[in-house]
């Protein structure tokens, strides 16, 4: 009862370098998307948390178009189409993931080796890998787009654009994509807005397979039975309703006490915030120094502080 999981606006999906000598050719592109089992990885690899894609768009974003299926699995159609594009015997691609992502693109290796695709993986570090994408290194790698609210532009114009994603180490450049994006972004009807992303999402993701999208994935966060209306609100986690049944609080030594009175304490005043009402000076509660200057903070760095004294609250081992 204490994991809650829950659904962010993002897809994981395979980035790759358009202007890679294997990766230019869309029917290799194709292959890649055909060789592999996105319901098997999900359920294997994910442990089911995830959604397998069916196409770019998250299916909480309007425009995601719900009558598609799961991509297809069909490692013999992959094969049809590497020879098409000339690669019957093969061909070897680069790939550059983080630690994150190494069980995920580990099994995919082995997917592509069954369709004559050898995928040598590559495990680096945050710092070399932002530095390797950006600068157009890397021939295929593994992304997670999220979106902080629901709206197509979010998760497709900072990546895919033609102007943004060089940046981005895609290169991708479609006219008719680009279009749909500067239209939606002109307009204020949100069906016609929902149509011109579900239109750019087919270009992107169907069509081109400028990207191969993977799957849906899912999140969980953690609070003890005694902690009320917690809540994320895609990847935003919500203090403002929170509440403490205190008549379910283990009491033990005398830190852990302070360190609840502190989040009680906090907690409150973000309430008053929130609420509009008056930014109250809190009292000390034995909490340590600094406790009695939380309304001169800002709200971020408030809420900064009362996750700190939750999770100190809560050590290893408590029932």
């Amino acid at each position: 009862d204490e994991i809650t999981a829950y659904y962010p606006l993002g897809t994981a999906f395979i980035s790759m370098n358009l202007n890679d000598q294997y990766l230019s050719d869309v029917n290799v592109r194709k292959a890649i998307s055909l060789a592999i089992n996105r319901e098997e990885l999900v359920d294997a690899v994910l442990n089911g948390a995830g959604i397998p894609a069916t196409s770019y768009l998250n299916n909480g974003i309007p425009g995601h178009d719900d009558s598609l299926s799961v991509y297809e699995y069909n490692p013999e159609k992959a094969k049809e189409l590497l020879a098409e594009a000339g690669y019957a015997d093969g061909i070897t691609i680069t790939s550059e993931v983080r630690q994150s992502d190494q069980a995920v693109y580990s099994a995919i290796q082995g997917y592509l080796a069954e369709v004559g695709i050898n995928m040598e993986l590559n495990v680096v570090d945050n710092a070399t890998y932002n530095s390797d994408r950006t600068a157009g290194k890397i021939p295929l790698t593994g992304m997670t787009w999220n979106a902080l609210y629901p709206d197509g532009d979010f998760q497709m114009y900072n990546y895919f654009y033609s102007s943004k994603s060089d940046a981005q180490g895609v290169f991708y450049h479609n006219d008719e994509f680009d279009k749909l994006l500067d239209d939606a972004r002109k307009s204020t009807d949100e069906d016609a807005r929902a149509e011109m992303y579900k239109e750019a999402d087919k270009i992107l993701s169907q069509d081109d397979y400028a990207c191969i999208p993977l799957y849906y994935p899912q999140s969980q966060f953690i609070a003890k039975p005694y902690v009320k209306n917690y809540k994320v609100g895609n990847l935003i986690y919500h203090f403002w309703n929170v509440d403490v049944d205190t008549k379910l609080v283990p009491h033990g030594s005398a830190p852990r006490e302070r360190s609840f009175k502190k989040f009680q304490c906090i907690i409150s005043h973000l309430r008053a915030e929130r609420k509009g009402g008056k930014k109250l000076r809190p009292q000390r509660t034995g909490g340590g120094a600094g406790v009695g200057q939380i309304s001169r903070r800002p709200s971020r760095a408030r809420m900064r502080v009362a996750s700190s004294a939750y999770s100190r609250w809560l050590p290893t081992g408590m029932p």
